[in-house]
Order: structure tokens, then C-alpha cells, then sequence
């Protein structure tokens, strides 16, 4: 599991790896304060988030192709960024 914390949105951004025999993974945003969640599903097609650092108002997240899949299908992993008080928004 992958953890950062933001300033500017004062929530956690968390990735996560699946089990055993599943692909992908997940991108959580979470704010202690309103107690709100959001889980992104992949984020980036059959890669678990496997880092995560945030800073200037953004979240950055690196993956990996290996996913406890058997037959993992992409070649490159992906460094990736989204804007820390828009989880929901577009991935750049």
C-alpha cells in the first residue's frame, strides 16, 4: 500500500495492490475532517498504485504491471498526477 498526505485538500490519498490472483487496484482519497471517501477503481487499466507523494496542489502516483496477475498484459508502468482537491478529476 502506497500513502500520501496532502496539505492543500487536508486528506489522504491511499493505493492499494489486490489480493492474490486479481489485477488492477485502487486510488482511495479520503478526508479525516468530513469523513468523506472516494474509491477510484483502475485508475491506470490492470497496474496497482504502488506510490504516492503529493505536492504545489497535486498527487502524484506511480504503478507497476505487476499485479498478482498470471499474464500481467502491459509492458510500462505509469508515473501519473491528479489535482489533490479534484479526486474525481481527470488524470493527467
Amino acid at each position: 500500500m502506497a500513502m500520501a498526505a496532502d496539505e492543500v485538500s487536508k486528506s489522504l490519498f491511499m493505493g492499494t495492490h489486490p489480493k492474490n490472483g486479481e489485477i488492477g487496484g485502487v486510488l482511495v482519497f479520503y478526508n479525516p475532517a468530513t469523513k468523506n471517501k472516494l474509491i477510484r477503481r483502475n485508475i491506470v487499466p490492470e497496474q496497482s498504485v504502488v506510490s504516492l507523494a503529493s505536492s504545489g496542489g497535486y498527487t502524484y502516483g506511480g504503478t507497476t504491471i505487476f499485479s498478482n496477475g498470471k499474464n500481467e498484459s502491459r509492458k510500462t508502468a505509469v508515473f501519473f498526477r491528479l489535482r489533490s482537491n479534484s479526486p474525481n478529476g481527470k488524470i493527467e
